[in-house]
């Protein structure tokens, strides 16, 4: 088995042609991947509130949903032109692409009723009726305000509370949904309607997803930058297109064959995900860097082409593929996240890294070896042009080569990691402002979210359905023959649930069937304001929901209540749903649920959670579970592949230091940059982790190879050989990129993709100086055996 890289090298040319079919095949593949955002696949699909959004969705709407405020700059919207922008406005809306006919709202729509008694008896109408005239005089413009005031539900939700402002909703039909298609009929909505003293703000799911879409050409071009940027930093530093060139192509083979892999699956990419294919694809950068590095370092001994391919397959291969192989286990466990796009992500990035041990580890030496003889060499440890990289290194090195600065470094080391790790528990999962992280914070849809926020009773909702079920299915009382949502009993519940919840800071108003049914009994009387109260028995309940009914089309109410009256809606208007909020309005609702739960035994069970909130509750929690249970199983699966590779305890211990270390600074800088982890930044940490190993692992096994031939006069002359080596391709690797994805931030319109440059910008630099101190730190303080010469 001693000559398995001469046997390589030997089939080189049937090999080179095989990968350039596999190539070839993976990239017509490749090219039928196609970017698109199913709302779906980032749902965790085994979660209670996941599972009670999903069985009511289709009644109650869910998270696609687009939503408009129309604004006025003069006075209120009680103006005969507002009005009738209002209604066209709604009409337009009701004829956006993929929209569910049956859940528009506004103050135009069939859907915002009130119950009118006249001589011919009750009966629901919408606020503003189809068939009439709009109010025009002053006296119709006022007495509509009136009716709007005194109609529940409809201030603060439906008209802003400084009657400024109209609001408008809208759900989409679940499925494949063009959004730009969507996004670019709101926007000609939005400008038919804005002018100078009115303005149509749009935001919601859709409209994000929207923006999104908007920025994709930006943020592909963006991309190719960095790889530009990536290759020309490499030149810099190397003086030797060769290598480059070499570089640039493996990387570029690695990509087509794990888009191939995607086309090959029929998947389609979220474009929010691709900075990890970019992340990859830097990856596969860092080992070409490495396996070039150490070509030309060992051409430097004018050994012939084949000899030098040889040497350098045998001396880089057991390193490259320990740190691919730890690579892709951290990438491959992003699936124990249970979200299908995560789980997506982690099957076409996981086999995309793997794919690296060949199309770089073999093939960049077969490469070398079909191309010309490399004759004046740039990288060797005397060359001048080295000088800068060169006292920079030694400068580190010095830093864990003397007692005293080894004592400081230890000491600051401790130091770091303890504040790190105590700052790193203030991070948050899921959102940690209002609105949308993945845009700035003066977008037009932030700015837009804000707007609602300071107009409107609350952008988000909490959604809890009241299903009629008979009291044994509560408490084993004995079972009814039937129930239903209008029974008495049920609707005090209802009322309870929402008089307990209304003290809630977060919750700004609420909404249910039965805050109607007051304002139709006071209809009933006179309109006298006494008689404003809940029904007193079951017959009265059943003809108030009767009446609230009368006249209106099926589905009207559907919004409140299903046509069986097997359940009702109770909606809860939250300020935001940021972390903070969100876990405090569930925990108080699932409080106040048990405890009505433990005092009321009648029929009727309060089913959580739907909305905003109830979504965005179930995905930080799945998320918060991944995160954990990735970081462990990650770190696990590391520590065995350390073993495995060394046969030794201490590479364990010297390896995972600056792993650990790396992750709680990592995670106080993300503290202190107002970040937080989510479906969009978990695989970044997971990546990241990988990142850290592989310099590591490049270091460690230099030092170990250098130690173990014999020729220094000292441990430490050995470590700062391995340094002045592998320790430049890895510093050279870390400033490229560096570069490379720092330029996002200064780049992208999009908000994720700038933070996400500067996070990972910060990730390589804290990698590179974590394993370029910490690794020859311990080897100095702590002197393994495994580095020790052969006897």
């Amino acid at each position: 088995m001693n000559n398995w890289a001469e046997k390589i090298l030997s089939l080189r040319i049937i090999l080179l042609v095989i990968a350039g079919i596999i190539t070839v095949i993976a990239g017509f593949y490749a090219s039928t991947i196609s970017f698109k955002t199913v709302y779906e696949e980032i749902l965790p699909q085994h979660h209670p509130y996941i599972d009670t959004h999903l069985a009511y969705e289709g009644q109650y709407g869910g998270p696609l949903t687009i939503k408009l405020i129309f604004e006025s700059k003069e006075g209120s919207i009680y103006q005969a032109d507002a009005l009738k922008k209002i209604k066209a406005i709604t009409e337009g809306l009701d004829a956006t692409p993929y929209v569910n006919h049956d859940q528009v709202f506004s103050i135009a729509s069939r859907k915002v009723r009130r119950v009118k008694i006249d001589e011919f008896g009750a009966s629901s109408i919408p606020l503003l009726p189809g068939d009439e005239p709009l109010p025009k005089t002053e006296e119709q413009l006022k007495a509509f305000s009136e009716l709007v005031d005194s109609t529940p539900g409809v201030l603060g939700t439906y008209v802003s509370f400084d009657k400024s402002s109209a609001y408008f909703q809208a759900s989409l039909i679940p499925g494949e949904i063009d959004y730009t298609k969507v996004f670019n009929y709101l926007n000609a909505l939005s400008e038919q309607y804005s002018n100078e003293t009115f303005t149509l703000h749009m935001f919601g799911q859709p409209v994000l997803t929207g923006w999104i879409y908007m920025y994709n050409a930006e943020v592909i071009q963006i991309l190719c930058l960095s790889f530009l940027v990536m290759l020309a930093m490499l030149f810099y530093f190397s003086k030797n297109t060769r290598m480059v060139v070499l570089a640039g192509v493996t990387s570029l083979i690695s990509a087509v064959w794990g888009l191939g892999f995607v086309g090959l699956l029929g998947w389609s990419l979220d474009p929010l995900i691709l900075v990890i294919p970019m992340l990859v694809m830097a990856r596969t950068l860092s080992h070409s860097v490495q396996m070039g590095m150490r070509y030309l370092e060992i051409a430097h001994d004018q050994l012939s082409k084949i000899d030098a391919c040889v040497i350098l397959l045998k001396k880089q291969f057991k390193p490259g593929v320990l740190g691919i192989v730890t690579d892709a286990a951290g990438i491959f466990l992003i699936a124990v996240a249970d979200i299908p796009v995560m789980q997506k992500l982690a099957t076409f990035a996981g086999i995309w890294s793997l794919s690296v041990i060949v199309t770089v580890l073999i093939l960049i030496p077969l490469m070398f070896s079909c191309v010309k003889q490399v004759g004046k060499v740039n990288l060797s440890v005397e060359d001048e042009s080295y000088c800068l990289t060169k006292k920079i290194l030694s400068g580190i090195f010095y830093l864990s080569d003397h007692k005293t600065s080894r004592v400081i470094v230890w000491v600051v080391f401790i130091t770091v990691s303890a504040s790190s790790f105590w700052i790193s528990k203030d991070l948050k999962v899921g959102e940690v402002e209002p609105g949308t992280s993945l845009l700035w914070p003066d977008s037009p849809y932030n700015q837009a979210v804000s707007l609602h926020t300071k107009k409107f009773i609350g952008p988000d909702q909490l959604l809890v359905v009241v299903e009629a079920t008979p009291a044994e299915e509560n408490n084993g009382a004995k079972k009814a023959d039937r129930v239903d949502i209008r029974e008495l009993s049920v609707i005090k519940k209802i009322q309870t649930f929402q008089y307990m919840m209304q003290n809630t800071p977060d919750i700004k108003g609420s909404l249910s069937f039965v805050d109607l049914l007051p304002s139709v009994k006071r209809s009933l009387s006179g309109n006298y304001p006494k008689f404003e109260t809940l029904p007193v028995d079951g017959r009265e309940s059943g003809q108030l929901v009767n009446l609230l009914q009368a006249n209106a089309s099926p589905g009207d109410f559907s919004y409140l209540f299903d046509n069986e009256y097997k359940n009702a809606s109770v909606r809860f208007f939250v300020s935001d749903h940021k972390s903070e909020t969100v876990n405090n309005v569930i925990e108080k609702t699932k409080k106040v649920i048990s405890e009505i739960e433990a005092t009321d035994s009648s029929p009727g069970k309060l089913r959580m959670a739907a909305g905003s909130i109830g979504i965005a509750s179930a995905t930080n929690s799945e998320v918060s579970k991944a995160q954990g249970l990735n970081f462990i199983l990650t770190t696990m699966v590391i520590i065995v592949a350390i073993w495995f590779g060394y046969r030794s305890l201490s590479a364990v211990l010297i390896l995972i230091t600056p792993l650990l270390f790396t992750d709680v600074v990592v995670a106080a800088i993300m503290v202190k940059l107002g970040m937080s982890i989510n479906v969009n930044t978990l695989p970044i940490l997971s990546v990241g982790m990988g990142i850290g190993i592989d310099y590591g692992i490049y270091l460690l096994s230099r030092s170990i190879e250098e130690g173990k031939r014999g020729v220094h006069s000292s441990l430490n002359e050995a470590v700062h050989h391995a340094i002045l080596t592998s320790g430049r391709a890895i510093f050279i690797t870390a400033i490229t990129m560096v570069f490379a994805v720092g330029i996002w931030y200064f780049m992208s319109n999009l908000r994720f993709q700038a933070d996400m440059g500067l996070l990972l910008a910060l990730v390589m630099i804290i990698n590179c100086l974590g394993a370029l101190i910490l690794i020859p730190l311990a080897i100095h303080t702590f002197k393994p055996n495994l580095l020790k010469a052969d006897a």
